[in-house]
């Protein structure tokens, strides 16, 4: 098991873990949908705890997106002001994650892993290039077939680049970097760019070479 933080597109090490090209021959026939970015846009997150030397419910308030103008509110209650701060910051980039989602299944691969970034690729356009991290990898034996079922999430376009101070020193973009870029053609308003190394460190087929 590997903790890594989440949508980060990383290893616990820091390091960038390749990116998973999805192709027209690896799909599944009828398997592959996505959603545009159309869902509510949170300019911040509210959640709360009691204070309990002043008999209060206290708010605190985590930073959404720009462009949003509404307000998301968790209705339970913490139990202190750190647990609330880190439900709220959480929730803030669960929100951002959210925005714009697609499922796929493919011919089954072991090498594809929850929290790998995704590509597509001349399977159609508004969905080539588009970024999503990869939420969760089902992998389905049965004595006929071997697939993998992918649910995937438009990357935030903020992620990649936490703790990038840390990984300064790596080398040809290993450390996953994600400055520079270009926003995918015909895709949805408000998609954000697909980091440059995005295209060029691609996860291998064999897991030794990953």
């Amino acid at each position: 098991m590997v903790f890594a933080r989440r949508g980060s597109a990383r290893s616990a090490s820091g390091t960038f873990v390749g990116t998973v090209i999805i192709r027209p021959e690896m799909i599944v026939q009828s398997s592959c949908s996505f959603e545009a970015n159309d869902r509510t846009k949170y300019s911040k997150v509210v959640a709360y705890y009691q204070d309990r030397d002043k008999a209060q419910r206290v708010e605190i308030e985590a930073d959404g997106d720009a462009d949003g103008d509404s307000v998301y509110r968790i209705p339970e209650p913490y139990g202190s002001l750190e647990e609330a701060d880190k439900a709220a910051q959480a929730k803030a980039k669960a929100l951002k994650r959210g925005e714009g989602s697609s499922s796929v299944t493919v011919i089954g691969d072991p090498t594809i892993i929850a929290g790998a970034p995704l590509l597509f690729e001349d399977v159609r356009p508004g969905l080539d290039g588009v970024p999503y991290i990869i939420d969760t990898a089902t992998h389905t034996f049965s004595k006929s077939s071997y697939t993998t079922a992918l649910s995937n999430t438009l990357c935030d376009g903020e992620s990649g680049d936490e703790d990038d101070d840390d990984n300064a020193g790596a080398d040809n973009g290993s450390s996953g970097s994600s400055t520079g870029g270009k926003v995918a053609p015909n895709s949805p308003p408000g998609t954000p760019a697909t980091p440059d190394n995005w295209q060029y460190i691609r996860r291998n087929g064999r897991t030794d070479e990953n």
